[in-house]
């Protein structure tokens, strides 16, 4: 470089530094600019216009922005794309500042941390996925930040085909590789194959593993119930959102344990040419089972009965019970109508919480 950097752009180089693999929406007053690849990057995704801006250097740094105040919008046009990025904002009142204000990355977003309305959707659940091997084992989570939940299976590491129907049956939107930067390449080319869209994201923590395992007991309630192994992952991807993700977690306390071998597995093909959930033409709703089926009236049933279509039960005791719960309500019409009517009042509580909860 021919000049010395403008202290604003050393701020900027010093915070970009820790969010290599991030697009930088760095605060400026009444917009977030992006600069250098990250601009480059964002001008083509996002169909706006590329400028420049005196850095300190011979020619000027290429340069993006887009309001704050509708920011939101393009965040999530990134993130659909499979970007990750990092909020930077002042941390300080510019009346106050001595010198440059101070700024910070207060939250990075991906694929799989998605909170806001217009980035989810309500009948869908968004899964982060996490995978954890020891001791010849490979522990599996799905967790939706969106809802609190926590999905969890264990199965042979060597059991590549069990990982595939989990991943299949949950169609997670980021994996979280602990511990580990590498796949196997049988499952990079599945993840290839079948979920082209996924974003990796490695994670290797400086805690220590009885600290990460405790972080997991400390964290559920229920973690006395939890084998050590367990633990561990629910303490990596705890880790993994405080830390990295730079958001709270107080709302992600229901976990339970799911055997893929309870239900069927529909691979994404069927899926597609059954028109199960989504039809073929534009990948919608519209004109599938699902769309038959759904007399849903709040969020949280729509995301269930999606799951119940998608991952049909094999335990005959379980499927009488859902079978003999659904003729109640069919023969007892004045319940149905009542309960319908009670329900159009119930706004989805599950996102609402994990919104008040993260701010």
């Amino acid at each position: 470089m021919g000049k010395k950097q403008t202290p604003m752009m050393e701020q900027y180089f010093s915070i970009k530094a820790r969010y290599e693999k991030e697009l930088l929406f760095f605060r400026l007053g009444d917009f977030y600019e992006l600069f250098y690849d990250d601009a480059i990057t964002a001008s083509r995704e996002l169909n706006i216009t590329l400028t420049g801006r005196n850095a300190g250097e011979e020619d000027k740094a290429p340069m993006c922005g887009v309001p704050f105040h509708s920011a939101e919008s393009y965040i999530e046009k990134l993130i659909s794309k499979g970007y990750k990025v990092a909020i930077c904002e002042q941390v300080e009142d510019p009346k106050e500042a001595k010198g440059i204000v101070k700024r910070d990355v207060i939250r990075v977003i991906t694929p799989g941390t998605v909170l806001s309305e217009n980035g989810t959707k309500d009948g869908e659940n968004n899964f982060l996925a996490l995978t954890y091997e020891t001791g010849g084992q490979r522990i599996v989570l799905f967790t939706d930040i969106t809802t609190g939940e926590v999905i969890w299976e264990r199965m042979d590491s060597s059991s590549e085909s069990s990982l595939f129907d989990a991943f299949t049956m949950y169609q997670p939107k980021e994996l979280i590789l602990a511990g580990s930067s590498e796949l196997p390449t049988s499952i990079q080319d599945f993840l290839t194959r079948q979920m082209s869209g996924i974003a990796l994201s490695p994670f290797t923590p400086t805690e220590t593993i009885d600290s990460i395992r405790l972080k997991g007991r400390e964290h559920f309630s229920d973690a006395g119930l939890l084998e050590e192994d367990v633990l561990e992952a629910l303490g990596y991807v705890i880790l993994y959102l405080q830390e990295i993700i730079k958001t709270d977690t107080s709302h992600i306390n229901y976990v339970h344990q799911l055997s893929v071998g309870d239900r069927m597995i529909l691979d994404t093909s069927c899926l597609r040419h059954l028109e199960i959930t989504r039809n073929v033409r534009d990948g919608s709703k519209k004109g599938t089972l699902l769309d038959v089926l759904d007399k849903t009236l709040t969020p949280m049933g729509a995301r269930m009965l999606k799951q119940w279509i998608e991952h049909p039960l094999m335990d005959i005791h379980r499927i009488v019970r859902r079978q003999m719960g659904i003729g109640e309500s069919i023969d007892n019409p004045t319940m149905r109508s009542q309960l319908r009517s009670l329900l159009t009042s119930v706004y989805d509580f599950e996102r609402i919480l994990s919104r008040v909860e993260t701010g």
